[in-house]
């Protein structure tokens, strides 16, 4: 074993343990206080009403209960396959079997919150439901103008730069395998919103 790839290993064993316990204080503070920083969160689209605060606080509990039970062990089964995972045997197909892990993750926590999100519109007011739709056309434009005049190569870049930045918090450095990953992540990501 060459000493880039014990360096490689050493670095992602301490990137991994380093990513457990930030996980677990996190978990801990993040399910103590999801109800109100989901509120906070919503709040930022739409202002509720008390009645409506105290249901989406009780369906955010529901809800955390259910994803600390069935969603982080899952969680946890991934970032176990990656850490035990050989360093010379990640490629982007590898990469990309990852991506669609999360896309899945991310799918399961959809499915989960819509029906409460359908109930929380259907008691809007008229006021209300006018206050959500003109915030999100207002995000929806400032995402637009942050990209406006770029092609798709432009936005890849800009996918390959915070790759590489994510290697770099997480390994300290970012070595030209990494710098190669990044750019064949960033190359297969699909361009949207633009």
């Amino acid at each position: 074993m060459d000493m880039e790839s014990k360096v490689f290993k050493k670095s992602r064993l301490w990137a991994v343990g380093l990513l457990f316990v930030i996980t677990g204080c996190t978990t801990k503070f993040l399910y103590s206080n999801l109800d109100w920083l989901l509120v906070e969160y919503i709040d930022d689209y739409v202002t509720l009403n008390d009645g409506q605060e105290d249901i989406l606080s009780e369906r955010i509990l529901v809800l955390g209960q259910w994803h600390k039970e069935n969603e982080l062990p899952q969680y946890v089964k991934q970032l176990d396959a990656i850490s035990n995972k050989d360093p010379k045997q990640v490629d982007s197909d590898y990469v990309l079997a990852q991506m669609d892990e999360v896309k899945a993750h991310t799918k399961r926590l959809v499915e989960q919150i819509t029906p409460d999100l359908y109930a929380l519109t259907q008691q809007m007011s008229d006021e209300q439901v006018k206050e959500l739709i003109e915030n999100f056309e207002e995000k929806n434009r400032d995402f637009v103008k942050k990209y406006e005049g770029m092609n798709d190569d432009e936005v890849r870049e800009i996918y390959q730069e915070r790759i590489e930045e994510n290697f770099e918090r997480w390994f300290g450095s970012v070595n030209d395998t990494q710098k190669l990953l990044a750019k064949e992540w960033a190359s297969s990501m699909k361009v949207t919103g633009i």
